[in-house]
């Protein structure tokens, strides 16, 4: 993809740690005054990339630094930075300003921009796996906003509207890819093992064929889904978690997109 080159003074190292997550913002600006804002070195900010509403997109700081976006936690609500509150984000983090301003969009990106979020997306993927030989998930626990970091004083960042769900389902759908690991807004990248002790049942069927539906459903959205066969019926359960807490929270997400569900023991 056309990727315009700019350098900016803020960054800095990773310190060892290697890119884990995406994490998506809205600028609350128009993509030149961000680029400007963050190439000057009094501002003290600046992001991996910038993304235009025309699609345009540019890259400030390498893949391999850390660009000063989202250091500050404050009441964070996703697991990894719950569990590792003196870890600086910027550290493992890959961030994108999104143009636009939160009180007009409320997060919703233009067409253009949704389709260069798509191949923005791929891009890092594929550059992340050649610089560090990882790969990041494309999913709800890897694919994250500002809010999940910083919910205090970052609460609408990217904003309600923000297209997490369609972002992801394209993505995986045109690499090709069928999400295996993740589970959602929170929890854990495993498969079933003894330390992790609850899901979200989302269904219970006896025909197999509305049981698939569902499970391609929610599967598309980018959530780790996966089927057990309990008592004769088939369940359709999202993510592994090691508690109930982190569990409740995933539930919470997908009763807001209109699937209610409830937390129960995971049969390992």
């Amino acid at each position: 993809m056309n990727i315009q080159q700019y350098s900016t003074v803020n960054k800095s190292s990773r310190n060892g740690y290697k890119p884990m997550f995406i994490c998506w913002h809205i600028a609350d600006g128009t993509y030149n005054g961000t680029i400007t804002w963050e190439r000057n070195s009094s501002s003290q900010v600046s992001s991996h990339f910038v993304l235009g509403k025309n699609g345009e997109v540019a890259q400030l700081v390498p893949l391999d630094m850390a660009a000063w976006t989202q250091g500050g936690i404050r009441n964070p609500t996703h697991p990894y930075v719950k569990s590792h509150p003196s870890v600086n984000p910027n550290q493992y983090c890959v961030s994108i300003e999104c143009e636009g301003f939160w009180k007009e969009t409320k997060g919703k990106l233009t067409d253009a921009q949704f389709n260069s979020a798509v191949e923005l997306t791929k891009h890092i993927v594929s550059e992340v796996k050649k610089l560090y030989n990882i790969d990041i998930p494309v999913d709800r626990e890897h694919m994250i906003g500002h809010c999940e970091i910083n919910t205090v004083t970052r609460s609408h960042c990217p904003g309600e509207l923000f297209p997490f769900d369609e972002l992801i389902a394209t993505v995986n759908k045109q690499s090709g890819n069928k999400p295996t690991t993740g589970s959602g807004t929170s929890g854990n990248t495993s498969t079933a093992d003894a330390k992790y002790h609850y899901t979200v049942q989302v269904g219970s069927y006896k025909n197999s064929i509305n049981a698939e539906s569902m499970y391609n459903e929610i599967s598309n959205m980018g959530y780790f889904t996966f089927k057990q066969s309990v008592a004769g019926n088939t369940r359709v359960c999202v993510g592994k978690f090691e508690n109930r807490n982190d569990a409740e929270i995933t539930r919470k997400d997908l009763q807001k997109k209109g699937y209610e569900g409830f937390v129960t023991a995971l049969n390992v």
